[in-house]
């Protein structure tokens, strides 16, 4: 039961830093994004558009890691 406890505490804390980095990388997407638009040279808006992207695909990846690690632990624990 303690160890139950304690593995618990433990996911919850891997969904929160997962959370947290899916957060930064979205971010980091629109904060690119936005820059791209501000900048006057084509290659500079170019790079900076599949950095965004390349970020943003990052994100929705971890994502549907997290969505399905959530999913995974949910069925395990209610099987129990």
């Amino acid at each position: 039961m303690v160890l139950r406890r304690a593995w618990e505490k433990i996911a919850m804390k891997i969904e929160s830093v997962a959370a947290a980095v899916i957060l930064i990388f979205v971010f980091v997407a629109f904060y690119l994004s936005l820059l791209s638009l501000q900048t006057v040279d084509e290659v500079a808006r170019r790079n900076l558009l599949i950095s965004a992207t390349g970020s943003f695909v990052i994100a929705l990846i971890l994502f549907i890691f997290l969505i399905f690690y959530v999913g995974v632990r949910r069925a395990f624990s209610e099987e129990r």
